[in-house]
């Protein structure tokens, strides 16, 4: 019996259908709980990918259901390598049963729900995340309006409370220190507060918000290929999987076929930013445990490698290469090979930096330090390398292979503790078989076009004038954008920092009707709080150092 035929024999009176290679189920608010708990404990769905809010007011759904909002819980059975969306329909003054208690990373994403939305989660403080408290309206809404000339006027840092089972002498004992990221792409976007006695943290608090700039909203006014350049900026330190992951989705909502030589070159460019974000998170890391020879290595990593990308299309980082159906340009003359002669200079840096660091005692002193155990990097939403530094043997490029990732020979390197130590080797290790990846797609190189020839994306080639026909598609094509038919899609890939993936909601038009961006960082630094308790300070800035946490996956 398959999944599909399991979901519809446990729940007989409930809708399960299959939608593509996923499935969805819809249940009913009050069974939603009772639901999602035997979904989770005896059916497989383990992991909680994202909670999703839509506002139906101005979707022809609302009129199937007679709903205003549906919540869609996305679930992974990791051993079937398949996805399943548990939706619930709501009326505006409905609420819904917290599920906090089943899975820790429901936690921030019901407070961005409940903020965005105006949906009441019982049992759960869902305090405001992303926005500041006087922030008027749910802007998710349909009918919300931009303030004008909105100004905050009641933003205060995160303070601690007295704790009512210590001492007075022990609060006088305890400090308050602001640990501040190094990160590039973090630097003052963050705010993480730790309350210490003596050198143990005893308490600490996250503050994000501080770069919010509505992606998910401006999605819904932009057409499919105006929003790469947004899916770029998500992650500054690999923009190039960003907006691959986003025309990857979009094409797969369009049921179309890409060439083959378009494939690897997108493998080429994935598998080159992986190594470039990877650097960039290690170089932070090593400066903010003063490896200052190491992180200087990691900064030539990453330097040869924003070259290579301004050789190909004259921009460092977001070369804006990827378009919806193929590239812009193909590789120039000349590059496979510089790319090559590349690959053999970052191999030799890497050498260099396991020489420094690997066993490096002020380095080992991290090892086993604040590790978090495969049960609970699940329970948390971890994936990426913060997952298998666990222990967990899951990468979607092996679990649900995407381009040509089923033709190359390439390991998943994992680790046992889950602290820093080991995300600094699965990281290390991951750089040299991506640059493994890379080698093999430039020996069989596919030739051929770089756009594909599909009839909706295809514009007229070698002519001076267009006929009033082409001309009327170029108009339509460039004017309103290719339509998606109405429903709801899911693309996702394996960005550098985990599951990057895109829910696209479509009403049938040119432009997404709700877009909901599964940024994998947001999830990660969520966790912090709780797994940097009782451990030393330093070890909390490794950790921390450790998450490569990005802003722009989180405040989104």
């Amino acid at each position: 019996m398959n999944l599909l035929e399991n979901l519809q024999a446990a729940f007989p009176g409930l809708r399960a259908q299959a939608e593509g290679r996923d499935f969805s189920l819809e249940v009913s608010a009050p069974t939603l709980h009772d639901v999602l708990k035997l979904l989770k404990r005896e059916m497989g769905f383990i992991f909680l990918l994202d909670i999703i809010g839509v506002d139906l007011s101005k979707h022809s759904k609302v009129n199937e259901h007679g709903k205003r909002f549906s919540v869609i819980y996305h679930l992974l059975h990791m051993e079937a390598h398949r996805r399943l969306r548990v939706k619930v329909y709501l009326d505006e003054n409905d609420g819904l049963q917290s599920i906090c208690d089943l899975w820790s990373a429901a936690s921030w994403s019901e407070r961005e729900v409940a903020e965005m939305l105006g949906i009441v989660f019982e049992n759960h403080k869902t305090t405001r995340l992303l926005t500041e408290k006087s922030f008027p309206g749910f802007p998710l809404r349909k009918n919300w309006q931009a303030p004008i000339d909105y100004r905050p006027t009641d933003y205060s840092p995160p303070e601690f409370s007295w704790l009512p089972d210590i001492s007075d002498d022990e609060r006088l004992c305890r400090r308050v220190i602001d640990i501040t990221p190094s990160h590039p792409a973090i630097q003052g976007t963050f705010l993480v507060r730790t309350e210490v006695l003596g050198d143990r943290v005893k308490r600490a608090q996250v503050e994000v918000g501080m770069q919010h700039r509505g992606v998910e909203k401006l999605a819904e006014g932009k057409l499919l290929s105006q929003f790469i350049p947004y899916a770029e900026r998500l992650n500054f330190s690999s923009p190039s999987i960003g907006a691959i992951a986003w025309v990857k989705t979009v094409e797969e909502a369009l049921d179309i076929k890409i060439p083959d030589r378009v494939q690897a070159i997108r493998m080429i460019l994935m598998e080159l930013s992986r190594v470039m974000d990877h650097a960039t998170g290690l170089s932070a890391m090593a400066k903010d445990l003063r490896a200052w020879a190491a992180a200087s290595n990691f900064d030539q990593v990453r330097e040869l490698i924003c070259q290579l990308f301004a050789s190909y299309s004259g921009a460092r980082l977001m070369t804006g290469s990827t378009r919806v159906g193929g590239l812009v340009s193909d590789l120039p003359v000349g590059w496979a090979t510089r790319c090559l002669e590349v690959i053999n200079k970052l191999n030799s840096h890497l050498d260099t930096i396991d020489t420094q660091l690997t066993k490096a005692p002020s380095w080992l002193f991290f090892h086993g330090e604040g590790g978090v155990n495969a049960a609970d990097a699940i329970e948390w939403g971890f994936s990426g390398p913060c997952l298998r530094a666990c222990g967990v043997n899951y990468d979607l490029r092996k679990n649900s292979p995407y381009y040509f990732y089923q033709d190359v020979d390439f390991e998943v390197p994992l680790g046992i503790n889950g602290d820093a130590y080991d995300r600094y080797l699965v990281r290390l290790h991951e750089m040299r078989q991506s640059l493994r990846i890379v080698s093999q797609v430039l020996d069989h190189i596919p030739s051929g076009a770089i756009f594909t020839d599909d009839p909706r994306l295809a514009l007229p080639k070698g002519q001076l004038s267009l006929s009033n026909s082409e001309y009327a598609k170029h108009f339509d094509l460039y004017q309103n954008g290719l339509a998606i038919a109405p429903g709801e899609y899911y693309g996702f890939l394996e960005s550098a920092n985990g599951e990057l993936g895109f829910y696209l909601v479509s009403d049938g038009s040119g432009r997404p009707y709700r877009l909901k961006i599964r940024g994998p960082s947001f999830f990660h630094f969520q966790s912090f709080p709780k797994v940097v308790q009782e451990l030393r300070i330093d070890t909390a800035a490794a950790l921390l150092a450790s998450l490569n946490a990005v802003s722009g996956e989180i405040d989104r």
